[in-house]
C-alpha cells in the first residue's frame, strides 16, 4: 500500500532582531542629514544678508564696506557650506540610486557640478571685501566688473543649470524610490522660476524664499538619510 507522503512540517519563524547599527554608520547618517540641510539654509541666508544683484559696482562695494561683519562670519560659514553640499547631493544620490538610478546619477552629477561652483562665488565676496576696505575707485571697480561679469559667466551658468535642475532630478528620484512624499520635488520645482526671477529683477527676498522652500523640501530626504542606510533596488510602483 502506498502510503503519501506527509506534509513536512513548518514551525512558526521567529522575527531577526534588526541589526544593531554600528556607530560610525550612525556618525555617516547625521552628517548626511545635516549636509543635506545645513548648506541650502547657509546660503539662503547669505542671499538674505547680500547686496541685491542688480546693484551697481560702487553700491555693492560701499554695501560691503558698511557690513564688515557679514564678510567675517561668511568666511567661517561657507568654507563648510561648500564641502557639505557636495556631501548632501553625494546623500541624496546614495539614497534613491538603487531604485532609480538614471535619475540619481543625473541628478546628482547636476547637483555636484552646480553646487561645486560655490567657491567661485566665495572669491567673488572675498574680493569685494578686500576692495572695500582698501577704498573703492574707478580702477578698482573695474576690476570688480570685470571678475563678476566676464571672469565668472562660465561658472555662473553650470551654477545656475546645476543647482536648479540637480536638486529637482534627484527630488524626483526620492519620491519614486519611495523615500519622500511627492509633494517635496513639487516644492522643489516652485522653486526654480523664483530663482530665475531673482537673477532677473534682482529683488532681494525672492532669492532667500526660493531657498527656503528648497530647505523645507529637502526636509523629508534629510530624515530619510538620518533613519536609514541607501534603500535596497525595487521596482517602483
Amino acid at each position: 500500500m502506498n502510503l503519501a507522503a506527509a506534509p513536512a512540517l513548518t514551525l512558526p519563524t521567529a522575527r531577526r532582531p534588526d541589526r544593531p547599527v554600528p556607530a560610525a554608520e550612525k556618525v555617516q547618517r547625521v552628517v548626511y542629514a545635516v549636509a543635506i540641510l545645513f548648506p541650502v539654509v547657509a546660503f539662503g541666508i547669505g542671499r538674505a544678508l547680500a547686496p541685491p544683484i542688480k546693484d551697481s559696482a560702487a553700491a555693492q562695494l560701499a554695501w560691503w564696506a558698511a557690513h564688515p561683519g557679514v564678510h567675517q562670519a561668511e568666511a567661517v560659514i561657507f568654507p563648510l557650506a561648500c564641502v557639505l553640499s557636495l556631501l548632501g547631493v553625494i546623500g541624496l544620490a546614495r539614497l534613491a540610486i538603487g531604485r532609480s538610478p538614471w535619475l540619481a546619477l543625473t541628478g546628482g552629477a547636476l547637483a555636484l557640478a552646480g553646487w561645486g561652483t560655490l567657491p567661485i562665488w566665495a572669491g567673488q565676496d572675498n574680493l569685494s571685501s578686500i576692495i572695500a576696505k582698501m577704498g573703492a575707485s574707478p580702477a578698482t571697480a573695474e576690476v570688480w566688473t570685470q571678475f563678476n561679469g566676464s571672469g565668472t559667466s562660465t561658472y555662473l551658468y553650470i551654477f545656475i543649470i546645476g543647482h536648479l535642475i540637480g536638486p529637482l532630478l534627484l527630488g524626483m528620484a526620492l519620491a519614486r524610490a519611495r523615500a519622500i512624499p511627492r509633494w517635496s520635488p513639487i516644492v522643489i520645482a516652485v522653486s526654480i522660476p523664483l530663482h530665475i526671477l531673482a537673477f532677473v529683477t534682482g529683488t532681494w527676498y525672492v532669492d532667500p524664499v526660493a531657498y527656503a522652500l528648497l530647505a523645507v523640501a529637502l526636509i523629508p530626504a534629510a530624515r530619510a538619510a538620518l533613519r536609514s542606510g541607501p534603500l535596497p533596488a525595487a521596482p517602483p510602483a
